[in-house]
């Protein structure tokens, strides 16, 4: 799964004020106190929280307790990672004018990072209806779907953000990566071609070249992988997955020496033991290559294919009841794969259903996807309904 959930008792402040939204605010901001404002905005997105909090000090002289103020100390607590103690400023915002949409926009941003998902898309979405070119309110969206795993809706609205930030790679870069986990590697492949095409930071291009050369692999297209490796650093996971393209093409020797390089660099990092093993199986060395895979599924127990090549390496050991038991294994874990297939499919097909929800949390955890349970699990308390929240035994 891989941005933003009311601001309590907010959301319903804003819906009011939506339906009054003719009513004229009954304060009067001084051109000065509109320059404090903007001048701190502008000071937060640049990342200068000194700047941005002396604006605030003015603010709070001039206008205590006024809208600007409020929301100006939310969005800096929200910077500073203290996303409750921003949404009580946010809470007390009665926004009309020119500061509903910044409102709108941190609220939602706010709520989001609470985990407080509908809410923050009912945000995003009134955003959206002020200015339907709001990037902000399509990159909301976009990240609100993707945890609710409402993954088609989400789509579109990167869709959306590859036209209004054209320089912008994140966008084509979440498309590539849900693609990738639905298997659709040519839509993948386009996508993370157009991310590595425009300005991305180093560390950054580095994950989306991996991605992208997994993707080609996948394809069994073993020279646009090799061309695409070749762009980037060495790491164990770039040389690693060089080696096995070389491996595939059958240049054995300079699979090897990938490995050589790979091991130099990291000799237990999982794609490297993969290589090594893969290696160890081809040049039919069996027994070490059972250990390898071993020692593989030790750091990931539920890679498929490891665990049948382990399997293949017992029976050529003789080893026939090691050999039916990771059969077995192999069974079972193909078995929750598919079964997390059907379940992603069928959130999307039914959206909101805290069930269904739970039931992927539960499957992720069994394939030791722990991360990825906990957001299942926010996703669903998110959208189960306050009722039955609050009737829930405390954990």
């Amino acid at each position: 799964m891989s941005c933003c959930p009311s601001w309590f008792q907010g959301v319903r402040g804003f819906a009011l004020v939506a339906a009054v939204c003719c009513a004229v605010s009954a304060v009067v901001f001084s051109r000065r106190s509109v320059d404090d404002f903007s001048a701190g905005m502008a000071a937060l997105h640049r990342g200068e929280f000194v700047e941005a909090v002396e604006s605030l000090h003015r603010l709070r002289r001039s206008h205590p307790g006024d809208d600007r103020t409020q929301l100006l100390s939310g969005a800096i607590r929200l910077r500073r990672g203290d996303a409750s103690a921003a949404l009580k400023d946010f809470s007390s915002l009665q926004p009309e004018g020119e500061i509903r949409s910044p409102a709108l926009q941190w609220t939602g941003e706010c709520l989001y990072t609470l985990g407080r998902l509908t809410e923050a898309e009912l945000c995003f979405q009134q955003l959206l209806e002020i200015h339907r070119d709001s990037a902000e309110a399509h990159r909301g969206l976009a990240a609100i779907y993707h945890d609710l795993g409402e993954l088609n809706r989400s789509v579109e609205h990167l869709g959306q953000l590859t036209q209004l930030t054209p320089q912008d790679y994140r966008p084509w870069r979440m498309m590539g990566s849900i693609h990738r986990d639905f298997e659709q590697f040519l839509d993948a492949a386009r996508e993370y071609r157009a991310a590595l095409s425009l300005p991305v930071p180093d560390a950054v291009r580095l994950e989306i070249v991996i991605e992208l050369a997994d993707v080609l692999i996948r394809l069994d297209e073993y020279q646009q992988a090799l061309d695409v490796l070749a762009t980037t650093t060495e790491t164990a996971t770039t040389l690693s997955q060089q080696g096995q393209c070389h491996r595939v093409l059958g240049n054995g020797e300079l699979a090897r020496t990938c490995l050589d390089r790979a091991r130099a660099v990291g000799a237990n990092h999982v794609a490297v033991l993969r290589l090594n093993a893969d290696l160890a199986a081809d040049e039919k060395r069996p027994r070490e290559a059972a250990e390898l895979y071993e020692q593989v599924l030790v750091q990931d127990p539920h890679n498929v294919e490891s665990r049948y090549q382990l399997a293949l390496a017992r029976r050529e050991l003789g080893d026939t009841l090691r050999y039916e038991a990771e059969m077995e294994a192999v069974a079972h874990s193909r078995q929750l794969l598919e079964h997390l297939t059907a379940l992603s499919a069928k959130a999307m097909k039914q959206p909101r259903e805290a069930k269904v929800l739970t039931e992927i949390a539960d499957v992720c955890d069994q394939l030791g996807k722990h991360d990825l349970a906990k957001s299942w699990r926010l996703a669903a308390e998110a959208v189960r309904p306050q009722s039955k929240r609050d009737s829930r035994p405390p954990p």
